[in-house]
């Protein structure tokens, strides 16, 4: 397999146009890793106090309605 990989490798370097498009993509992966990934920002954030109330207010909601979720899980299986 390593034979047939070296045979390969070795037909498309030899070739100009591969060798052209190889170092394109190398170097615009470069200028991707090293320019653009380090000044991104992402369109949204994230809201821990948000979350946490949403959260909050669901175990809420789970602590009034009154039954357990797996109990509730059995019912549902049980009226199939």
């Amino acid at each position: 397999m390593l034979g047939y990989f070296i045979f390969e490798w070795n037909k498309f370097t030899k070739n100009i146009k591969n060798r052209a498009v190889f170092l394109l993509f190398l170097f615009m992966a470069a200028f991707h890793a090293l320019f653009i990934v380090p000044h991104y920002q992402p369109i949204e954030g994230i809201d821990l106090e948000l979350i946490q109330d949403e959260l909050a207010e669901g175990q809420h909601f789970l602590n009034e309605a009154g039954f357990d979720t797996e109990e509730a899980g059995s019912h549902y299986l049980m009226l199939q």
